[in-house]
């Protein structure tokens, strides 16, 4: 467990090491397409972590900067003993290019 989303930002900044170490032609462990894959709770989208993070994803892909990251929000509908607004994940997030 971690602290509200803290793994979202490391999560994109492995991504984005990854695919610039493949460009440069640095060795790394991990493999060249390897996708970096990071879950969290509904209650953490909210959290301005994992915004900040998904946003820097978006960003990226969006200049064309390869970002090979797979976000999973487990969407229970529960955060913390408060309810999430029914469709909320989707709605906010089910959509975004990139």
């Amino acid at each position: 467990t971690s602290t509200i989303a803290s793994h979202l930002p490391r999560a994109v900044g492995l991504a984005f090491a990854v695919e610039r170490a493949a460009q440069l032609g640095v060795e790394t462990e991990w493999p060249t397409d390897a996708v970096v894959v990071c879950s969290f709770g509904d209650a953490s989208a909210n959290h301005s972590t994992a915004t900040g993070a998904i946003n820097a994803a978006l960003h990226s892909a969006h200049q064309g900067i390869p970002v090979p990251v797979l976000f999973v929000c487990e969407d229970n509908g529960i955060g913390i003993s408060v309810r999430t607004p029914t469709e909320w994940i989707d709605s906010a997030y089910g959509h975004r290019p990139g």
